[in-house]
């Protein structure tokens, strides 16, 4: 399936190293995550996620950033953090663990989806599939995990349908753009970036792969998607 970008970490030549990662390159040729300054440059650990190679964020100043047209999407991470911050987002953007509404799309005054997921969602220090995906309305805004929609305990600021239309916008990846706040220390495998929402087997494809490649020891059902104790994490 063509994205906009496609991250992967066990792919080495993909990492340029400065200080730190001063580039992360798409394998789909399109959008490369960057950040120029080296104290800002997060770690590249063959071993940083479970075993295997990721990019690791310091939660103090560490980021990769790009220039992204958002409209809809659906947005795919491997991810493990005991944090909380920012793992994606801009400044009407953003994904994140703490209070408030956890994931929010604002186009605008009154054009904003937002929804909080009860506390410890992500950040329990194990080895988690995000889907995050927005169709421009408020019931298709969406945060799965391991391949399961969490239940959003109440809406944020607003439950409007904020529609399709394209914003162009600075991007972070483990922060909020370039805003300077909420940094999220933890560790980053892999990242895809759709223009498009992705059907439920089309997810399921995509943490399929994921398990088979990066967490190949997690229990699996009959249709080789994962079985998931009672807080929808990974079993093994």
């Amino acid at each position: 399936m063509p994205s906009t970008s496609y991250l992967d970490a066990r792919i080495g030549s993909s990492i340029t190293i400065g200080t730190g990662v001063s580039q992360w390159t798409s394998q789909s040729g399109n959008v490369n995550y960057t950040e120029g300054t080296g104290s800002a440059q997060a770690a590249y650990n063959l071993t940083g996620l479970d075993g295997n190679p990721a990019v690791v964020f310091d939660g103090v100043n560490d980021r990769l950033i790009a220039t992204r047209t958002c409209g809809v999407f659906t947005r795919i991470f491997l991810v493990k953090t005991a944090a909380s911050g920012f793992l994606f987002g801009s400044a009407n953007v953003y994904l994140w663990t703490g209070s408030g509404s956890t994931f929010e799309v604002s186009r605008g005054a009154g054009l904003i989806s937002g929804k909080n997921i009860a506390g410890g969602w992500l950040n329990n220090n194990k080895a988690k599939i995000v889907i995050w995906r927005f169709d421009g309305t408020h019931a298709g805004h969406q945060v799965l995990v391991n391949g399961i929609v969490k239940t959003a305990t109440t809406n944020g600021g607003n439950n409007a349908n904020p529609g399709t239309g394209t914003v162009s916008a600075t991007v972070g990846i483990m922060t909020r753009g370039v805003t300077g706040t909420g940094y999220l220390n933890g560790a980053l495998s892999y990242f895809r970036d759709f223009d498009y929402v992705l059907t439920q087997d089309q997810i399921d494809n995509e943490v399929k792969f994921i398990l088979s490649n990066f967490l190949p020891t997690a229990l699996l059902n009959s249709s080789g998607l994962p079985i998931l104790d009672a807080n929808q994490d990974l079993t093994y």
